[in-house]
């Protein structure tokens, strides 16, 4: 049992985590559904499935390249070729410096995802994770605005690239 550790992968194996630690898996997780249903989509060990989890595929067609999550997965991520679902989600961090509390409103400038309110306390942060960018080819666009303050805006638009081929509209 003394090498279990260093067999699993080292500091990655096992661990407590929490807001502090990774805002951008809790506002994932505050913004959708996890854990729901939740069903094996490969029969196999716990690594290939959690490929699948997070990236949708093992490449098991090999349509990205030799490497097949068949038996351990890529946890460490050393292997895929191919980008995993949060490589193609957009987060922004909203960080409060004021002394008071104000709310950051998040507006897609041309999607139909609706806008959304972040209260943040003084010295806090809140993050807001863009509807993943797949339905977009990668194209993003959203203003930020603060309560209170008419002329603080902030818009920010582009393309998230994933090594993938696209097209530029």
């Amino acid at each position: 049992m003394n090498a279990w550790y260093y067999a699993k992968g080292g500091p990655t194996t096992l661990g407590y985590l929490n807001r502090d630690d990774i805002p951008y898996h809790y506002a994932l997780a505050d913004a959708y559904t996890i854990g729901d249903a939740y069903h094996c989509s490969v029969l196999s060990a716990t690594g290939p499935n959690r490929t699948y989890l997070w990236s949708g595929t093992i490449n098991a067609d090999q349509q990205h390249g030799t490497f097949v999550a068949y038996s351990g997965g890529d946890e460490l991520g050393k292997f895929l070729s191919w980008p995993s679902y949060p490589e193609t989600l957009l987060a922004l961090k909203l960080a409060n410096g004021g002394t008071q509390t104000v709310t950051f409103t998040v507006t897609a400038n041309h999607s139909k995802e609706p806008a959304r309110a972040y209260h943040v306390p003084p010295g806090g942060s809140a993050a807001h994770v863009a509807a993943p960018l797949s339905s977009s080819d990668g194209w993003y666009d959203l203003s930020v605005t603060i309560s209170g303050d008419a002329s603080w805006s902030r818009r920010y638009a582009g393309h998230l690239e994933d090594s993938q081929p696209s097209i530029t509209g």
